[in-house]
């Protein structure tokens, strides 16, 4: 879903149904001038005094005054014929808020000149969401503790009835819901998980049969419940009195600068997809590019190792399995740990895992130490990119997705370079008598103890909180993102969802049409692309060596052919928001097979580092569009997993790769071993354009829409 979308695609996707129904013709006049001017908006004014014509998803806005107060039976009769109705008015009383949402209503709206709070209001009220100005609250939660009619007090049969159904816990429940308390305390008090009173709430109110919490709470008081139902009362929780709030209270504001109308639980995600780029998510995606430095740098250190290490071609080889054994492991213990226990615990304790294990390789007495030292380090690699992969789409707004992971990975990239250039220097040298192998290693190990401290200061992914149960932190989060983003202009108007997503789990993901198909894809594509990318960084130091250059000019070679990595990652930031994620995959994979064939035929020394550089240059707008590509296409619930598990089996086809593409080079030469990486890479981007579905600009829950094919 695209933020500032082009007004064709605004008016297709948002456009909402007004009816607008006024007695007092200057008001009428005003609201419908004021309303007219909005593309998101379509208003009708009917004629006459009969009820508009049945029809769902309609907004019905309902003027209420003093003189002519709205009347329950006509909200009941809107609500009936399939309309949400909202009143709007200049004068509340607690009675009147409390009789408009118990008739059905989708909130009270305090009159105000204020054209996008009511815009919003509306759009909320179409997605199914319950609103009430935040100035009417105080009127609502501050009146009397007795009930505001006599009627209110007498339960009423049916009620007693859709009660009698409810469990003790769900009325227990429910009851601490009325008495203001959020989802995490409730599960603090009752000593359960948040998901277990999630689930209580949804079970109560499908034998309710109402759409939301408020509307549950107000029908408990309504029959005088309150009062009766077994829960924990406020002298339990401490010295603070009973404070009568009902869910209404756990709304947030959609804008910091605009209070005059406030959501009934906007969902997370659309906060944060409204959200310009602001301080946080530059933050975010410098600091997880430090740890990507450092990953990228170590990864590429086998490739450049090949002279200064026992038995130097036989253990590049055993150093590079080695470490995408551990690649693998890590990737399938951390993208799980990701999902169940939070992204940010997972990423710290891989960049630590990986910090302790590249400490280890440099002062390593042997190569069997060594290599076991790997298989530990390669367990943090393995985990760091996919869950970065997750954290960064979780966190960043969808129309800036693509080119700030983008940035992240161009900090990145920028190890591969320099791991060559010190290569360069250190590796025909022995610092203070200790061997340049070693001191890279060493340098490795410490930058990834500043880029875990950098990272301590990042925040959980706000759509994971939300879904595991901890919306108040979520909210927390956000509201701070967004009172940064106000201070530098108006906020765009959140983008509500037409209809919210079903809860998948690991298992229900396998079998669900579009999740199964995507994950068919993935496991084709992750394989084959690791040979053709990582193919590169294999075989080019080999192939400088093999044609008579000295190992110096030879590292010279590749560091120079290494400097695409980190441009063509800068490059990828230009475009990668531009074209749809699924083609730029499929391009750049071609191209890339295109300029590794043709790196294997160059001989002149200019040639070879041309095409090398072009090479490493476009597999790099390869490699950040399908590392965004790869999670988004999965929702919150499995998203580390999605893009993590088809990700470690590439971890051990690169495993394998020395084995085969070593020998192939020995004894076949140069162009039949890029041949195979060319063509592995064709069929992986073949999977991806015959199998995929667009992703670019559109949020990660329209991504994950089960209507989308």
């Amino acid at each position: 879903m695209v933020l500032r979308s082009r007004p064709a695609e605004r008016d297709r996707g948002m456009t909402a149904h007004v009816i607008l129904l006024d007695d007092d013709p200057l008001s009428r006049q005003m609201l419908l001038h004021t309303l007219n001017h909005r593309s998101d908006l379509r208003v009708e004014v009917p004629t006459g005094a009969a009820l508009p014509e049945p029809g769902a998803g309609r907004i019905v806005l309902l003027a209420h005054t003093p003189e002519r107060p709205v009347r329950v039976d006509q909200i009941q009769a809107l609500v009936a014929r399939g309309h949400r109705v909202l009143v709007i008015g200049a004068r509340w009383s607690a009675d009147v808020i409390q009789r408009t949402l118990e008739a059905g209503s989708s909130g009270c709206i305090l009159r105000s000149p204020d054209v996008n709070g009511l815009a919003i209001a509306i759009h909320a009220a179409a997605a199914g969401h319950v609103i009430v100005s935040p100035e009417l609250i105080p009127t609502y939660l501050h009146a009397s503790e007795g009930p505001h009619t006599a009627e209110a007090v007498q339960p009423t049969d049916r009620a007693l009835e859709l009660l009698d159904a409810l469990t003790a816990r769900e009325l227990q429940i429910l009851g601490l819901l009325g008495d203001g308390l959020a989802t995490s305390e409730i599960a603090d008090q009752l000593y359960v998980s948040a998901a277990t009173v999630k689930s209580h709430v949804s079970h109560a109110l499908a034998k309710l049969g109402v759409r939301n919490r408020v509307q549950a709470v107000l029908l408990i008081k309504g029959a005088g419940a309150l009062g009766v139902v077994p829960h924990q009362s406020s002298g339990n929780r401490g010295p603070h009195p009973r404070r009568r709030r009902s869910a209404m209270t756990r709304m947030q504001h959609t804008n910091p600068r605009d209070d005059a109308t406030t959501l009934a639980f906007v969902p997370i995600s659309a906060r944060l997809d409204r959200l310009p780029i602001v301080p946080a998510h530059v933050w975010a995606c410098l600091a997880i590019g430090v740890g990507l430095f450092f990953d990228f740098y170590d990864l590429f250190i086998t490739t450049v190792l090949v002279t200064d290490l026992p038995h130097p071609r036989h253990g590049s080889t055993l150093a590079m399995s080695a470490t995408f054994g551990g690649m693998f492991v890590g990737t399938m213990i951390f993208s799980s740990v990701a999902d169940l226990i939070g992204r940010r615990r997972a990423f710290l304790a891989s960049i630590a895992v990986y910090s302790v294990a590249s400490l280890a390789c440099a002062i390593s007495p042997n190569l069997w130490v060594l290599l076991a030292a790997r298989v530990v380090a390669g367990i943090g690699i393995g985990a760091e990119l996919p869950v970065a992969d997750t954290y960064l789409s979780d966190l960043l707004p969808s129309r800036y997705r693509g080119r700030l992971t983008a940035l992240a990975y161009t900090v990145g990239f920028v190890g591969v370079p320099v791991a060559g250039l010190m290569a360069r220097v250190l590796l025909p040298q022995a610092p203070a008598g200790i061997s340049g192998w070693r001191w890279m290693f060493v340098i490795g190990s410490l930058g990834a103890v500043v880029a875990l401290f950098l990272r301590k200061s990042l925040p959980e992914s706000p759509r994971w909180l939300e879904v595991v149960g901890r919306s108040d932190e979520a909210a927390a989060i956000v509201s701070r993102m967004e009172r940064s983003a106000a201070q530098r202009g108006p906020i765009p108007l959140p983008r509500l969802p037409e209809r919210s997503t079903p809860p998948v789990s690991f298992a229900t993901s396998w079998t669900r049409p579009v999740p199964r198909r995507r994950w068919l894809m993935m496991l084709i594509f992750q394989p084959l692309q690791g040979v053709g990318y990582y193919g590169f960084g294999t075989l080019a130091l080999l192939v400088f060596t093999d044609r008579g250059y000295s190992i110096v000019t030879s590292l010279t070679f590749v560091a120079l052919t290494y400097i695409g990595y980190p441009l063509g990652s800068l490059l990828s930031m230009t475009i990668i928001d531009r074209i749809d994620r699924r083609w730029l995959t499929v391009w750049s994979g071609l191209a890339m097979a295109i300029c590794g064939v043709l790196f294997a035929f160059s001989h002149a020394p200019g040639a070879i580092v041309a095409f090398g550089f072009c090479y490493t240059a476009v597999s790099n707008v390869f490699s950040n569009s399908f590392h965004v590509y790869q999670v988004e296409l999965f929702p919150t619930e499995v998203r580390a997993r999605g893009g993590g598990v088809p990700y470690a089996v590439s971890r051990l086809t690169i495993g394998l790769m020395p084995f085969l593409l070593v020998p192939v080079l020995e004894h076949l030469g140069s162009a039949v071993a890029f041949g195979a990486t060319g063509a592995a890479m064709i069929v992986a981007v073949g999977a991806i354009a015959l199998l995929g579905s667009p992703s670019t600009g559109l949020s990660l829950e329209e991504i994950n829409d089960p209507r989308v094919r």
